[in-house]
Formats: structure tokens, C-alpha cells, sequence
């Protein structure tokens, strides 16, 4: 103990005389949330007194033009508004060109078929992507609904109406949540998230300092000859990590209380009042357990590279993976008693969520915490162990019986090249976005893990028909691959149906992969080319050929669930992740028992296929479906089980094998 506490003290002292590391692990999140608080507040400010100084150009055109003069002339806040002269302009260019903010066309009586046909329609066109241009055209339409509903008032006035329009059916609304929970609620849909990102952003260095950088400078292994055991070396560097997590995470939460004590900074009142001592010291018991799994992530990230920008390559599919979890509190429909207690990171951050809003679910809190913190335990018993070996811990590149190539070399590199292909293509889909079509997103990630395929089997001198498992398998492999695609299609469908209650999926979700998947007036054959037939044969290449081969230094059980977790991760979706990944066991258990790669490119096929062409017909099967797939599905697996084969080692490939 004594010299574990010495070698923490060393560690402690080493970081304190690094300027980049007191620059991530104290200022930084000092500084975060008076700089957040004060820029939002100045830009709020500035907004409102621009919006509220601004003189709303437009232009109006159509038959009935003069009466949305005459309403806007009536309205309260017409002076607002200024009409350009569009006798010698293009309206619609002139929005594009930002001379006016918004436009209106009229149509005449009898024009408008959406309503009744004696009344004129007004049409406003605006550009949402600008601030005064969509202030404007709202302001507008309130401008013509005031007036209107005046003109209104005095028409029944006139004709003897006993009372006036606002005072007819009088609604009457009132919150129930105080200013407080409200804005509680606000707080804690981001919190978590900056709360991780300080900490990995602050952690890394750290990391990198204390394995990557220390084996790039050749230190470590001075330590290594010393007479202090690997364990208690490992221990120390785990400790002190996980020291400067726990204070980045106290600094930021307790920054925030005291700059408002103190008065540095002017904070909303109702924000004030949530942000008391009592929850603050509730929030940081909360997110002990982050900090410690996320110190563990770290340092065992750091431990994989050889070098300090290795490691930063490295520490982005690490910031994905921890940051993605914290967006659970920002979905509306997620909630803390679903299956979402048992993903680690966004329980808590569900939990922080309730606590800010003035709700405290203490036996699904408390069971976040186990969870996280369970999760924190075995990640850093994990990291103790593997760091124990030699290949992490020094600065070797190679084992002395390794070379830079062939099937050992691979294996230990597969992951790594992995983790870099995944974020390509999560970088890729951030860049193109939601607008990219389906054929472009399909194409370039197709396009990526094949050429990813390639380069990797040439890299590494690997043989494509033994790593890939190109070969024929017994024909009972193609029984069972009809008899149980599409039995788990149907009791994928049930499981869906089963876990609704407990991971809702919001219905904006479903529609958006609705549009995304089936574009409309997309023919048949091409939704099961792009959907079935190139996933199928694309994906099992690079998951269940390269990646499994990959994984070959672990055991079954290991390499089906390790490629399934990633499998479900390159989907890109926090909703799809457990049936993909469902099915990527299944895949990866067909591909080892049978030997062969095939019989998974048909099964992924078959199952796609269904889900492109039946999905409504499944999305909700009967009781008897469900007992029929189980059976069809048992005796699947039966029948891989009964004709399983011995598996082939990767060769290293032979000149006529060679990928040029």
C-alpha cells in the first residue's frame, strides 16, 4: 500500500508540473459554464434587440393583395413592416437574395380550395434557416390574425352579437411543474453530455501522458525493472486517472454552484433555485461511477497505442461511444424505467434528469448506480489485467516471433483498424447528413468496408478464401438457413413488441427511417438490391469474414459477442443497436459452426428481404406465429450444431493468392 500510494503521488506530481494537463483537468472546467452562461446570455440578448429593432421588409402580390394591405394596415404593430415596390422584382429571388424577409401571394375568392371558396388565401413564403426572416413572416401571420379576428368582433357587434369572440369559450391553462423543475428539466437534457466531454477531453491527456506518452519517450520500462510488481504499477496509473476524473467532475459541478453564490455570475432565478447544494452533492454522488468507467476507457485506449497520436487517433470512437449514452436524457420518449436502467452512462444521465426536475425514482436511481458502477468495476479490474501484458505496457511494437504481417500481426491489429473504419463512416454520415440520398450513404459505406476488405487482406499477407471462408458447406447449412431466416424475423418482430414498453422507440424515429429506407417511387428491385442483396453480401465479407477471422485469439462465445456489439454499432442507430446486434450473433454463430461465410450472406439476404417486402405483415405476429418461429429457429440451430465443421486457421496467402 505504501508504495502504491508512492507511485500515485509520483503520478499526481508529474501531471501537476504539465501546463496542457492542469489546462484540461482544472481550468478548463472551471471555465466551461461561466463562459457557456455568459455567451448564451449576450447572444439571447443581442438577438431579441436586433428582432425587436427590426424592420420586417417584404413584398406581396395577387389579386387580393390590397386586403392584406388593408388587415396588416389595421393590425396594432404594422409599423413593423415595410412593403417593397415588386413591380420590377422577382419575389421569390429577392427571398433568396435576402432583399426582403418574407413574401405573400394572394389568391382571389373563389381560389382557395382548402377551405371555403368565397374567402381569398394568403400564402407567406419565408426561409426558416434565417433568424429575421422567420420572426418576420410569424409576426406577419399574427399581424393578419389580430386583424381579422377585430374585423370580426365588429361585424357581430353590428348585427347585435351579445358578446365578443374572446370572451366565448374561455380556456384556461395552468403548469403544475414549478420555474424550477422547468428549467431543471432543460438542464439536465445536456448536462451529462458536457459533463463527459470535459472529461474525456481532460482524461485523454492525462492518459496519454501516463502509458502512450510514456512508452513514446521509452520511460516505462525504466519503472518495469524496478522491483514494484506489474499489479501495483497498473494500480497506480488506474488510481490516479480515475483521481483526476473525480476532480474534473467536482470542479465542474461545484464551479457552477459557487460562481453563483459569489455572484461571478448573474444566473436566472429559477436556475438558482435548482442548482442547490443539496443537488449538486446528489449529482456528483451520480456521477462517480461515469468518471470511473470513463477513466478506465481511457487509460486502457491509451495502453493500445504505440505512440501519443496514436492515442489521439484512437480517443474519437471512444468520445462517440461515451458521449452517445448521454443523449438518452434529450429523447423524449426515453425514460429511466425502461430497458434503458441497464445501459450504463444513460441511466444516469436519466437519472441526473429527474433529479434536476424535482423527481427523484429512488429504486431505479439506485439501481442506475449499481449498473454504472458495476460496469466501472469490471472495466478497471479488465484494464489491471490486460495491462499486465507485455505487448500494452512497453513500448515493443512486436512480439519476437512476430513480423509485421500475417495472420498473429492481424489479429492483434483488427480491432484498431476497426475503430478507425467506424469512425470514418460515423464522420461521413455527420457530414452528409440526413439529406444524403439512400444510394449515396448505402454506396459509400459499402464502398469503404470493402476497400477496407482489400487493404487489409493485402496489409497483412492474408489468404482470402481461409479468412473469408470461402468455401461450400454442407447442404444441411442450407436447411437450416431457410428454416430459421425467416423465424427470426418473426421473433425479432416479437421482441420488439415485447420490449415497446420498456424501450419505446419515438414515432419521429420510425418515420425518419421509414423515409431514409424506402424512398417513395423507389422500384421494388432496387429496394432489395441496396436493402438485401449488398448488405448481405458487402457486410458479411467485413463482419463475419475479415472481423471473425479477426477475433480468432479469443473464444467463441467472445468473438460472436464482441462482432455482434460491433456489428450493431456501424449502424449508426441507438434504436436499431439491439436487434442488429441480435442478429449478429446469429449470423456469427452460423458462420463458425458451418465454416462458411454463405450460408450467412443467404440468411442476412432472406432477412433483409422479409423486413424490405412483409415488414407489415410480421410487425405484430400472434402467439402462434411466435411458437412456430421458436420451433423453426430451434431446429435451425439443431441442424448447424449436428453438421458443424472443424474451423480453418488464416494462412498467411501464397504468391498466387496475393492481393495485388
Amino acid at each position: 500500500m505504501t508504495v502504491l500510494r508512492a507511485l500515485v503521488a509520483c503520478e499526481l506530481r508529474q501531471l501537476l508540473r504539465s501546463p496542457r494537463a492542469l489546462f484540461a483537468a482544472v481550468a478548463l472546467p472551471a471555465l466551461v459554464w461561466p463562459l457557456m452562461l455568459l455567451i448564451s446570455q449576450f447572444v439571447t440578448s443581442q438577438q431579441e434587440e436586433r428582432l425587436e429593432a427590426a424592420k420586417y421588409l417584404f413584398l406581396v402580390d395577387g389579386p387580393s393583395a390590397s386586403i392584406a394591405r388593408e388587415l396588416l394596415a389595421a393590425a396594432p404593430n404594422h409599423d413593423d413592416f415595410d412593403e417593397l415596390d415588386g413591380s420590377q422584382r422577382d419575389a421569390a429571388r429577392a427571398l433568396a437574395d435576402g432583399e426582403i424577409q418574407f413574401w405573400v401571394s394572394s389568391l382571389a375568392a373563389g381560389g382557395n380550395e382548402a377551405s371555403d371558396p368565397s374567402l381569398p388565401l394568403f400564402r407567406v413564403y419565408f426561409r426558416a434557416d434565417r433568424d429575421l426572416s422567420r420572426e418576420g413572416s410569424e409576426r406577419f401571420r399574427r399581424a393578419l390574425v389580430e386583424s381579422r379576428n377585430e374585423i370580426r368582433e365588429n361585424l357581430l357587434a353590428e348585427r347585435g352579437f351579445p358578446t365578443t369572440l374572446s370572451a366565448t369559450g374561455l380556456i384556461e391553462t395552468r403548469d403544475l411543474a414549478s420555474a424550477a423543475e422547468s428549467m431543471g428539466l432543460q438542464l439536465g437534457r445536456f448536462i451529462s453530455t458536457i459533463l463527459v466531454s470535459l472529461l474525456m477531453v481532460g482524461g485523454s491527456v492525462v492518459a496519454s501522458d501516463s502509458l502512450a506518452g510514456e512508452k513514446e519517450r521509452g520511460t516505462l520500462e525504466t519503472l518495469l525493472t524496478t522491483a514494484v510488481s506489474r499489479t501495483t504499477l497498473v494500480g497506480a496509473k488506474q488510481l490516479s486517472i480515475f483521481i483526476v476524473a473525480i476532480s474534473i467532475t467536482v470542479v465542474q459541478l461545484f464551479s457552477l454552484w459557487l460562481y453563483q453564490a459569489l455572484g461571478v455570475i448573474s444566473l436566472p432565478g429559477d436556475l438558482a433555485s435548482t442548482l442547490t447544494s443539496g443537488r449538486i452533492a446528489l449529482l456528483l454522488l451520480l456521477y462517480l461511477p461515469v468518471a470511473a468507467l470513463i477513466a478506465s476507457a481511457l487509460l486502457l485506449t491509451s495502453a493500445y497505442a504505440k505512440s501519443y497520436k496514436e492515442a489521439q487517433l484512437f480517443y474519437f470512437p471512444v468520445f462517440v461511444l461515451a458521449l452517445a449514452p448521454t443523449l438518452a436524457a434529450a429523447l423524449p420518449a426515453a425514460s429511466l424505467r425502461s430497458i434503458l436502467v441497464l445501459v450504463p452512462i444513460a441511466n444516469l444521465s436519466l437519472a441526473v434528469k429527474e433529479v434536476l426536475a424535482g423527481g427523484l425514482d429512488l429504486p431505479f436511481v439506485v439501481a442506475s448506480w449499481v449498473v454504472t458502477a458495476g460496469a466501472a468495476t469490471w472495466l478497471a479490474a479488465l484494464s489491471v489485467r490486460l495491462l499486465g501484458r507485455e505487448s500494452l505496457i512497453t513500448s515493443v511494437e512486436f512480439e519476437p516471433e512476430q513480423g509485421p504481417t500475417g495472420p498473429n500481426r492481424f489479429r492483434r491489429d483488427i480491432l484498431r483498424w476497426t475503430g478507425v473504419i467506424w469512425a470514418i463512416l460515423l464522420t461521413a454520415s455527420f457530414l452528409m447528413g440526413a439529406d444524403a440520398g439512400l444510394i449515396t450513404q448505402l454506396s459509400f459505406n459499402f464502398s469503404v468496408l470493402i476497400a477496407a476488405t482489400l487493404f487489409l487482406l493485402h496489409r497483412y499477407r492474408l489468404g482470402p478464401r481461409a479468412t473469408l471462408r470461402l468455401r461450400l458447406p454442407k447442404p444441411s447449412s442450407w436447411t437450416a438457413v431457410l428454416l430459421g431466416a425467416p423465424s427470426g424475423v418473426v421473433l425479432a418482430a416479437g421482441l420488439v413488441q415485447g420490449t415497446s414498453p420498456f424501450l419505446p422507440i419515438p414515432e419521429e424515429a420510425l418515420v425518419q427511417l421509414q423515409s431514409t429506407l424506402f424512398p417513395p417511387d423507389t422500384p421494388a428491385w432496387r429496394l432489395f438490391l441496396l436493402l438485401a442483396v449488398l448488405p448481405a453480401v458487402v457486410e458479411e465479407i467485413f463482419f463475419r469474414g475479415l472481423l471473425l477471422s479477426g477475433l480468432g485469439a479469443r473464444t467463441p462465445a467472445q468473438r460472436i459477442l464482441l462482432s455482434a456489439l460491433l456489428f450493431g454499432l456501424f449502424h449508426m442507430s441507438f434504436f436499431r443497436f439491439l436487434p442488429t446486434a441480435g442478429l449478429g450473433v446469429l449470423l456469427a454463430f452460423v458462420v463458425l459452426v458451418s465454416g462458411s461465410l454463405f450460408p450467412a450472406v443467404l440468411w442476412h439476404a432472406i432477412h433483409n428481404g422479409i423486413g424490405v417486402f412483409a415488414a407489415e405483415g410480421i410487425e405484430d405476429p400472434s402467439g402462434r406465429a411466435l411458437v412456430l418461429a421458436t420451433l423453426g429457429m430451434a431446429g435451425a440451430l439443431l441442424l448447424l450444431w449436428k453438421g458443424r465443421v472443424r474451423e480453418e486457421e488464416p494462412r498467411a496467402s501464397a504468391s498466387s493468392e496475393t492481393i495485388s
